[in-house]
């Protein structure tokens, strides 16, 4: 047979021509004699396993890959699956072989062993891997070393590409850094040559199809799958066409990724999600992981990593450019440079005239916002090197503001307000004749600074208890005895750590051979059942963790188990698509009920008596299954359904979903009860021992906390990244969690909370009104509802209204003994609160009733109209009794506390001020002529008046001498709602942002941003309170003024005392 040799001319590009195994010249051992001596196999992937060898003939050590052989694994392959692994084996070595350069390992032999096996020879390469240097590494400064050896990546993949050879599956594993600081790319299994067709190729396709058609949970042993995290859109679609050098140049980028991060850009909880992800979903930005990334080097990463391929890096060989730019001190192309960040590069190339650069360092460092290490490196202007370190931690403590991490928030707010110098009590405080040179400066300083503080107070709660323990694998499961002194954790590994309710490690589960998805107590404590990929159903004893038997299942990889009530059986179910019911003291499958479903099994639990299981799938239904079959099928969800739970009375279930839904449901009905809709997926849900509560985590990292009785919900954030399990402790008022930060962490239920959310309606919400004992509150909504809640326990009462009627306008009788209703079709309507009876109506106006307001101690009523009327209605004798008319439609009216005086406004801008009962002109604009007056109030003295307009302009007036005597313009457009505090010291406006201020001096007290536009809000008496509408939820916040004056470093020291983090530059570090 012909020798071929395996070297390729420069000029050429790879070929597959030469890659027949007919045609591949190869030493056959069994007639020349085994000249190799296996050492110890270093490890191994879906095909072949890689060892070290001793050549005997040359004397060296070498890395020897071998194709897998039938059996080894456990598994007996079909013979076209053993055909597809010998021919993807050879093309993995002949592509490796025909590729030249320093950063690909060198094929020096292709053959087969004695047993017929085949194998190749490469060199050895000693070291580690890229994913393990950058594990040891730790901090970011670490990684940032490993710089150089990505840049040789980049040019290997670039000389591949040059070649007709794209990876298809870079990823740190595949990378190794030696000893001696070479860099080799490793594993071309999945390679492709351009233009000419391969089994790859089909065998790509025919995996990623499968995970589709499977959804969930399906494993890649020896697939062509690639590495879903690392891989590009393109690739996780299936697009195989589409995928070309950027696919790679993507994967790079993902790489980049993790080396400042020390995290693959995209994580699921198992292959299909991480596939979407990449699909769909953006990756965290870096400086969420490591505030300190270079932001040219973050630049790079973006460009990568964008979705659409023509907006990347066209050839590895930019992005290596822009790799040893960064290092020499250059120009990244992918960034646009400040003036200050131009004046560091020219330092790193330029060091010669650094004491120049040190001399001009004072002048630039006024261009620089949020810079630690401005901090760090400023020694003639301390006070604005703080001022820079605080405006930092203000945009930070703003960004996880948003993020919904309030703690953390709330330590940079406090960092940020010690740092200061507008702060008088900082200690780097301006002197006293610059904060009055600069008052307006100051005061817009002090008050981001409080609205922070504020919000991250009021948004968050006390509810974290602490860090449990921390564990060292990626955990995706937490379970706890039913005594709660057992806390056993599984994940993407092949046992289970049990720990003490102490956080000390008690003992491991170890006998699985594959990760364990499955974990559950029996209700005694006395054992505990896992399952696992493997297939295999394991009972062990509590106590000690030994291990009492193994059942080999049929179910295939088992995703859920539950113990039945009395721990006589166990049901569990995989991808089998079966529920199997074993009896516990057997343990057999020939002691099995066995139900079959339509897919995957995800969810699974028992009633209270036992005689009903509730199963989940993968596809999102859920199945009621009694002891003769299935005997009812949900359809309700649209993708997996990943947990379900009953509650106490076996009627009522509740299920969580990677379709963002949360639903509770009757078994009497087919369509859910109530339905919780999040933004981002459900993982795991728990009940409550009572029942009363129900916890589900989320991809984005918080713990939805839902009341089941008043259907409010709370947030628990703490976790970094993606939330994987929670469950109650027996006692019901504390719960557990584990996460994406491989932390476990404690939650107390009975937390105390600032704010308050009333949620029930489904849309916008124009009116709010206090009962005059401020226990009650109701509400109208564009949902055609009125709703009245009790404050103090968040539930409705009741809910009443008229299909298809708006009520834009309520208002409480002074008695508090009913309810009038301005509505939609110009009718005036009174209703009883608790019942929602309507006592009678009256057709007050010919068009929409905008507002309704009580005055004269409840003998009258005021109203106004889109029919450019005002009128006033006397309640005793049911009739109108004055009309005051306007020449536009009118908006809104107003009435004095003493209801001697009223205020109306609407279209143009049109205002008047009217002296009552008498309803006499005191003075007003005749028309008008601008924008819209949306929204009026008067002060409890009578002798002040705001308005607000549709541009947001509000203007003050004084109404002894009949002018305005101040206009501000509020930065979010339309202000719908103003109010007055009862004492008169404060107003509050609402639209996109509420703005509380000072009646005196009209200086802000507050000022944040709300989710939607507010319609509504009103002061409770005490002015400690107040309730604003935000889209279709109800809030009500405290007023909490001046907290910049408060010790800033004890607020410090005090918010991360609560947190249980210590600041560390623009770090938290758990204590």
């Amino acid at each position: 047979m012909k020798h071929v040799s395996l070297k390729n001319d420069v000029t050429k590009t790879v070929s597959l021509d030469a890659m027949s195994p007919d045609f591949i010249y190869e030493h056959n051992e069994a007639e020349t004699g085994w000249k190799y001596d296996v050492k110890e196999e270093l490890g191994r992937g879906g095909i072949g396993k890689v060892m070290v060898a001793f050549d005997r003939t040359i004397g060296r050590e070498i890395a020897l890959k071998e194709l897998i052989s039938s059996g080894e694994d456990n598994r007996i392959p079909s013979l076209d699956k053993m055909r597809s692994d010998e021919a993807r084996f050879l093309r993995e070595a002949c592509v490796t072989g025909q590729l030249e350069h320093p950063g690909i390992v060198p094929v020096y032999e292709i053959g087969r062993k004695p047993d017929e096996n085949r194998y190749y020879t490469m060199r050895l390469v000693h070291g580690v891997t890229l994913s393990q240097a950058i594990k040891d590494a730790g901090t970011l400064e670490k990684r940032l070393r490993l710089l150089p050896h990505f840049r040789d990546i980049c040019n290997a993949i670039a000389y591949s590409h040059s070649r007709g050879v794209i990876h298809r599956d870079i990823k740190p594993e595949n990378i190794m850094i030696g000893e001696f600081g070479e860099t080799v790319v490793l594993d071309w299994g999945l390679a492709k040559v351009k233009g000419e067709g391969d089994a790859a190729d089909s065998e790509l396709r025919e995996e990623l199809n499968l995970l589709k058609v499977e959804n969930i949970g399906m494993t890649v042993n020896g697939k062509a799958i690639g590495t879903p995290a690392y891989m590009s859109p393109e690739q996780a679609r299936g697009d195989i066409a589409a995928i070309d050098e950027r696919s790679d140049i993507y994967s790079l980028g993902a790489v980049l990724y993790e080396i400042l991060t020390g995290l693959p850009p995209f994580t699921g909880k198992d292959v299909q999600e991480t596939l979407e992800n990449v699909k769909s979903a953006l990756p965290v930005e870096i400086t969420v992981y490591e505030p300190a990334s270079p932001p040219d080097l973050c630049a790079v990463v973006e460009k990568t990593l964008t979705k659409d391929p023509a907006s990347r890096y066209q050839s590895a060989l930019e992005v290596a450019k822009e790799i040893e730019n960064f290092m020499s001190g250059g120009k990244i192309t992918a960034y646009e440079y400040s003036s200050w960040e131009m004046f560091r590069r020219f330092v790193v190339k330029n060091k010669a005239l650094s004491v120049l650069a040190v001399l001009l360092f004072a002048v630039l460092i006024f261009a620089s916002i949020a810079v630690f290490r401005a901090y760090r490196d400023s020694v003639g202007n301390e006070r604005t090197a703080h001022l820079n370190l605080s405006l930092g931690y203000l945009e930070y403590a703003e960004k996880l503001l948003k993020e919904g991490k309030y703690s953390d928030s709330e330590i940079f707010a406090a960092a940020s307000l010690y740092n200061s110098p507008f702060n008088p009590k900082s200690p780097w405080s301006y002197p006293n004749s610059y904060l009055d040179e600069n008052i307006v400066e100051s005061r817009e300083h002090m008050l981001e600074i409080q609205s922070l503080l504020y919000l991250s107070r009021v948004y968050g709660n006390n509810a974290f208890k602490g860090n449990f323990v921390s564990v060292d694998f990626d955990a995706r499961n937490v379970t706890v005895s039913p005594d709660a002194s057992l806390f056993a954790v599984s994940g993407k590994k092949k046992d289970v750590k049990v720990y003490s309710a102490d956080g000390t490690e008690k003992f491991t589960l170890n006998g699985h051979k594959d990760e364990v998805s499955a974990v559950a107590f029996s209700s005694d404590g006395k054992f505990i059942a896992t399952g696992s990929w493997d297939n295999n159903l394991i009972l062990w004893n509590a106590s000690d963790g030994a291990q009492i038997k193994s059942l080999p299942t049929l179910a295939g990889e088992i995703y859920a188990l539950s113990f039945s009530p009395g721990n006589e059986f166990i049901a569990f179910g995989g991808t089998e698509k079966t529920l199997w019911v074993v009896k516990t003291g057997d343990l057999t499958l020939s002691s099995a009920g066995r139900f079959e479903l339509e897919n995957t099994v995800r969810g699974i639990d028992w009633a209270p008596d036992g005689k009903k299981i509730i199963v989940s799938d993968s596809s999102g239904k859920i199945y009621l299954v009694g002891r003769e079959g299935v005997e009812k099928v949900f359809d309700f969800h649209t993708e997996p359904t990943v947990s379900v739970r009953f509650l106490n009375d076996g009627v009522h279930f509740v299920s969580a979903s990677y379709d963002k839904r949360f639903a509770l449901w009757n078994i009497l009905f087919d369509k859910p009860l109530n339905i919780f809709e999040h933004w981002d997926a459900f993982f795991s849900l728990d009940v409550s021992n009572d029942g009363t509560l129900a916890a589900a985590s989320t991809r984005d990292g918080s713990i939805k906390l839902i009341n089941l009785v008043t259907r409010q919900i709370d947030d628990l954030r703490d976790h970094v990244g993606s939330v994987y399990s929670v469950a109650f402790l027996p006692m019901g008022n504390s719960l557990v969690s584990v996460g994406e930060d491989r932390f476990i962490k404690l939650w107390r239920t009975d937390f105390t909370k600032e704010m308050q959310r009333l949620r029930g309606h489904t849309t916008y919400i124009p009116s709010l009104a206090y009962s005059p004992d401020e226990r009650f509150l109701a509400s109208s909504s564009w949902d055609y509802t009125i709703k009245l809640w009790n404050i103090s326990t968040e539930s409705a009462i009741s809910s009443f209204g008229i299909e298809g009627t708006v009520s834009y306008s309520l208002a409480f009788s002074p008695d508090g003994q009913f309810i009038a209703s301005g509505d939609s079709d110009g009718m005036l309507r009174f209703w009883n609160p608790l019942t929602g009876k309507m006592i009678f109506s009256y057709p007050l106006h010919s068009d929409q009733i905008s507002v309704i307001n009580f005055f004269n101690r409840g003998k009258n009523i005021i109203s106004s109209g889109k029919d450019k009327k005002v009128k006033i209605f006397n309640l005793s004798e049911r009739r109108v009794t004055k009309i005051l008319e306007h020449e536009n439609p009118v908006n809104t009216v107003a009435v004095s506390a003493d209801g001697t005086l009223a205020a109306s406004a609407g279209r143009n801008g049109e205002i008047n001020f009217w002296s009552l009962p008498e309803g006499r002109l005191l003075f007003g604009t005749k028309g008008g002529n601008g924008k819209s007056v949306l929204a009026l109030a008067i002060s409890p003295d009578n002798k002040t008046a705001v308005s607000a307009d549709e541009d947001g302009v509000i203007n003050k007036w004084d109404i002894k001498s009949k002018k305005i005597v101040e206009t501000f313009k509020e930065k979010s457009g339309a202000v719908n709602a103003v109010a007055f505090s009862e004492d008169g010291k404060m107003f509050i406006s609402a639209g996109r942002e509420v703005v509380i201020r000072n009646t005196a001096d009209s200086q802000k007290i507050l000022q944040f941003d709300l989710q939607y536009n507010a319609y509504s809000v009103a002061f409770e008496r005490s002015g400690e309170f107040f309730v604003v509408s935000d889209g279709a939820v109800i809030k009500r916040y405290p007023v909490i003024s001046e907290m910049w004056k408060l010790d800033p470093a004890k607020l410090l020291e005090e918010t991360q005392k609560e947190a249980v983090k210590k600041l560390e530059g623009f770090k938290l570090i758990p204590f």
